[in-house]
């Protein structure tokens, strides 16, 4: 039950909380979800003093076309520069000059998703190539004897192995690109990169005639890093059960506007998860 009198004698303090987000730089992307909008115009106002333009979208306008209206703001917010700019921060991705170079455009039509014609392996994996140059390990390659004939003879009871030197170059070559520095810092040295405690699971065993695609997960800020193999055929990474830092879980699930009380957060005493489960105790 809403007691009347307590709020109204509760002030709303609108433009502090606002106010706030623009200092932290929390968001700059609004949504407001009312039949009757009327906080667009109050938050542009607290956007005045500042540099920045908040990006408010609507879901329902008087005298419209709802579903055009709830479309349209779907579309913009799919599509804004604000939103992809946001995800890029909290992926840990380096802004470069030409995204396009990693993205192609946005189909147009349901048929643009369908293929009508036959494609090779072989096109397909130099057709998806990562147009970067980066390391000869990075990216959609296809290894072969041309490419690496060496490794054709690394082999243990006749079969040919990953070597486990190429693991060390990929997990390198990856830590650079991420930590690569900014133009304007091309002359500073490279920080060094230190592996400890390397654990190798399972050999990855190279057939001839099957593609086994190989992945690199690394968790932020350079905390642990996984390379994981799999058939092509299969769809998911395998899944592997790791142990989360708890503090570290709710730091992050604050960034998402999650906010957990002390009190609550004491009650969780571990925290285990894979890619789509996570399991805790209390």
């Amino acid at each position: 039950m809403c007691n009347t009198k307590t709020l109204f004698k509760q002030a709303v303090r609108f433009y502090d909380t606002i106010a706030a987000i623009i200092k932290d730089e929390v968001a700059n992307v609004f949504l407001e979800i009312s039949p009757h909008p009327v906080l667009a115009i109050s938050i542009r106002e607290c956007y005045g003093l500042t540099s920045q333009q908040p990006f408010i979208l609507l879901t329902l306008k008087g005298k419209e076309n709802e579903q055009i209206i709830l479309l349209t703001s779907l579309a913009q917010l799919t599509t804004s520069s604000h939103v992809w700019q946001q995800y890029f921060h909290t992926r840990q991705i380096l802004s470069m000059k030409n995204h396009e170079e990693y993205f192609d455009d946005f189909p147009l039509f349901k048929f643009h998703l369908s293929s009508y014609w036959y494609e090779s392996k072989d096109s397909s994996i130099q057709r998806l190539a990562n147009r970067i140059p980066t390391h000869s390990l990075l990216g959609i390659h296809q290894l072969n004897d041309q490419t690496n004939a060496i490794w054709k003879n690394h082999k243990i009871q006749d079969a040919i192995l990953f070597p486990a030197v190429a693991y060390f170059e990929l997990a390198i070559a990856s830590c650079q690109q991420l930590v690569s520095p900014k133009e304007d810092d091309q002359q500073q040295q490279q920080a060094t990169i230190i592996f400890e405690d390397v654990k190798f699971v399972k050999v990855l065993i190279l057939n001839e005639h099957e593609l086994v695609e190989v992945f690199i997960q690394i968790i932020m800020p350079m905390r642990k890093i996984e390379i994981d193999s799999k058939q092509q055929k299969s769809l998911t990474i395998p899944d592997r059960w790791t142990i989360q830092d708890i503090r570290s879980a709710y730091a992050h699930l604050s960034t998402r506007a999650y906010q957990y009380g002390s009190s609550f957060q004491k009650k969780i005493k571990t925290l285990h998860g894979t890619s789509t489960t996570i399991i805790s105790q209390l």
